[in-house]
This record gives structure tokens, sequence and C-alpha cells, in this order.
């Protein structure tokens, strides 16, 4: 009996269009709804509340919104992300560790 090998080549195809991931950016921070992911991971809510401390103190008219995964390695629930997505200007999270 003859064992076969497959090999794959992890290489992108070349005729592939670039793709961005990014959105449109922000024009200005004041006035807007920022909100913090914490990963619930050591640290990770210190960093963001220097964050809001400091965009607090610098731009007027910032409200912002809290949310704290409770398992880090999980992804946030649906119902969170599209709550955010929908009132929300622009989303800081924040990794720990």
């Amino acid at each position: 009996m003859v064992k076969k090998t497959v090999l794959l080549n992890p290489t992108a195809k070349k005729d592939q269009k670039p793709k961005s991931i990014a959105a449109e950016r922000v024009s200005g921070l004041s006035g807007k709804i920022i909100e913090f992911l914490d990963n619930n991971k050591p640290n990770a809510d210190l960093l963001l509340k220097l964050l809001r401390d400091c965009i607090g103190k610098s731009y007027e008219n910032v409200g912002f919104v809290n949310v704290a995964k409770m398992i880090p390695a999980r992804p946030l629930d649906n119902d969170i992300f599209e709550a955010l997505a929908n009132n929300c200007d622009l989303v800081v999270n924040g990794v720990g560790d």
C-alpha cells in the first residue's frame, strides 16, 4: 500500500484584490460616544481607565460606554456586539498582560 502525502501551499493567490478591514475614521472625538472593551485580562482595566481620563480631559462632550468580557478567550456576544456597533462611534479594545 502506497501512502500519499498532501502538500499545501499557504501563499495567497496573486490575483486577489486587497481588502480593507478598517472602518472610516471619525473626524474628531468631541461629541462622540466611545466604547471601551475590557478583555478582562490583568491590567486591561487600568489601561482603559487611563485612556478614558486622557480623552475626557482633552475633548469636550465625549460619552463613554464600558464593557468587560467575562472570559478573555471568548468572543463578544453577538447582541452586545450589535448594540455597540449601532450606538457607539468607535471602540477601543483593551488587552492586558
